[in-house]
């Protein structure tokens, strides 16, 4: 389960691993991440969510340069709502990858979500965290960012 999942990402991760394994794992969590997110009755989408989620706890504590760890997280604390646990997390991602526009959209999303339920003081902070992931983003992604900015910008 969990634990052999981590172990084997750590065996890739510090190069003990030369089997080639590393793009199964990559497909591996893909593949729970899909099931978590789209399958099954609401007790066991709300178990896996949570397996899913301390697995990814366990690869950013051991792999904190890792961006694409962070913003899985992210995308996971989003699902239940947990914005503010994204909020306080974040800036460690960012040490680690401070260019990282995944990190800052999913930090800016959070910082919205929290001033959208009420925390004001989040509303500039969000528009600060998208304006720089709009700053790093590929061309291509930057419509999606631009949709949060807007949202953004019509809140009281």
């Amino acid at each position: 389960g969990r634990d052999q999942l981590v172990a084997a990402f750590k065996l890739v991760k510090t190069g003990r691993d030369q089997s080639g394994y590393s793009s199964r794992l990559t497909q591996e969590l893909g593949k729970m991440q899909t099931a978590f997110f789209d399958y099954g009755e609401q007790q066991s989408l709300k178990k896996g969510r949570r397996a899913l989620e301390q697995v990814y706890q366990r690869l950013t504590a051991d792999f904190p340069q890792d961006p694409s760890f962070w913003t899985a997280l992210a995308r996971i604390q989003m699902t239940r709502g947990a914005y503010q646990q994204i909020v306080d997390n974040m800036p460690q991602a960012l040490r680690h990858a401070p260019n990282d526009w995944q990190i800052y959209l999913a930090l800016g999303i959070a910082q919205y979500s929290l001033a959208s339920h009420g925390q004001a003081a989040y509303k500039s902070r969000a528009e600060a965290s998208l304006n720089k992931a709009r700053q790093l983003a590929p061309k291509k992604h930057r419509s999606k960012v631009d949709q949060y900015l807007q949202n953004l910008r019509r809140l009281r």
